[in-house]
C-alpha cells in the first residue's frame, strides 16, 4: 500500500499542492433540494449529493435503470441552475417533456 503523504506519490504531492475552498451542500437552498428530491424520485429515479475527493466541487448524480447523469457544482449557489438542466434531462429520459423548473 502506498502512504498517500509520501513525496514520492505524484497524486498525493498534487492533492497537497494545491488549495482549494472548500464547498459544502448547506449552502444550498433547502426547499430548492427538497423539490429536486422531490421530482426525481417521483420519476422513479435515486439522486445523489456528494462532493468530490478534496472537497472543491460539489456532485449530483441523478440514476435511472443503467443511465445516470452527473453534474459537477463549483459552489452551492449554482445548484439551482444545474438542478433546473437535470430536471430537464430527468423528464425527457423518463417521459419525454422536460419536468418543471426547480422554484
Amino acid at each position: 500500500m502506498t502512504d498517500p503523504m509520501n513525496n514520492s506519490n505524484p497524486q498525493a504531492r498534487k492533492r497537497r499542492s494545491r488549495d482549494v475552498t472548500q464547498q459544502y451542500w448547506e449552502g444550498a437552498d433547502a426547499a430548492q433540494l427538497k423539490y429536486f428530491v422531490n421530482e426525481v424520485t417521483a420519476a422513479g429515479c435515486a439522486c445523489l449529493f456528494a462532493r468530490t475527493r478534496d472537497g472543491g466541487s460539489l456532485v449530483v448524480q441523478v440514476f435511472n435503470g443503467e443511465e445516470k447523469l452527473k453534474e459537477y457544482l463549483n459552489s452551492p449557489q449554482e445548484a439551482a441552475e444545474v438542478l433546473n438542466w437535470l430536471l430537464d434531462d430527468i423528464g425527457c429520459l423518463v417521459y419525454s417533456v422536460p419536468l418543471k423548473a426547480v422554484k
